[in-house]
């Protein structure tokens, strides 16, 4: 690996590619001759260096390569009532991905019920791919883009689909409902969305919580029970805004 001539001996770098690992690319891209006078033991010393330096190197990019292939869930966009038909291309491709669905029975003209499965966010597929996997999504027919600012998506927290993947099946009438951020905030006590906040809406004789995804800024409402949920902020706190007194002549 080393020649020496001289008592003097030189680095040259000559790594024209990556290899399987860095001891393979010390052997057959690294090169030492005679250039730089030292004695036995800094050709020991310069060599130790050369090895810690590549090995650094390589696993840097190895570290990259793995950040590039790290799988995250992202928001897709797609063509108007084509969410199933994109989610039946995704499962062709082998590419990991969750439609929400609600069920809804409608009767038809004819006085038939059906029960109907329904995406609970029109327009929205999620998908779980890592950076060079996200071409293929968007080569998919009727997907229009993935959710982001600018041209780089925004990933969704794992913890966000989870919630919904195991408590969709669990929930109690949920059903789309129109993006709400302002009202009473409650927080869900017990089930498999324990712990989620919300903000409940009254209707008829029902009372629902109103749960929303930030990343599509789409919300959808679930029927809970009144000891179900329990108030968060001044409410739970039974504290109330202050009022302003009228000045009396």
């Amino acid at each position: 690996m080393c020649c020496v001539s001289s008592g003097r001996i030189g680095i040259d770098f000559r790594s024209r590619r990556w290899l399987s690992s860095p001891g393979e690319g010390v052997r057959s891209g690294l090169r030492i001759c005679g250039l730089l006078s030292c004695g036995s033991n800094s050709v020991q010393a310069v060599e130790n260096n050369v090895l810690s330096d590549v090995g650094e190197a390589f696993a840097q990019k190895l570290g990259t390569a793995d950040m590039a292939g790290a799988r995250k869930w992202y928001a897709v966009y797609t063509s108007p009532r084509h969410e199933k038909r994109v989610t039946e291309h995704f499962e062709l491709r082998a590419i990991q991905c969750f439609l929400p669905l609600y069920r809804i029975v409608r009767r038809w003209k004819n006085g038939c019920r059906v029960s109907l499965a329904l995406p609970l966010f029109s327009n929205y597929v999620f998908v779980h791919v890592s950076r060079p996997e996200r071409i293929r999504v968007l080569q998919v027919p009727g997907v229009l883009s993935i959710v982001g600012t600018g041209r780089e998506p925004i990933p969704i927290g794992a913890s966000e689909i989870e919630l919904l993947r195991e408590g969709i099946d669990h929930l109690r009438n949920a059903e789309p409902h129109p993006y709400l951020m302002v009202g009473e905030r409650a927080r869900i006590r017990a089930g498999p969305l324990a712990g989620i906040e919300g903000i409940v809406v009254r209707r008829k004789n029902e009372l629902r919580i109103v749960l929303t995804v930030e990343a599509i800024m789409k919300s959808f409402s679930i029927e809970v029970d009144a000891d179900g949920v329990e108030p968060v902020g001044a409410l739970a706190r039974n504290e109330h805004p202050p009022t302003c007194a009228k000045n009396s002549l």
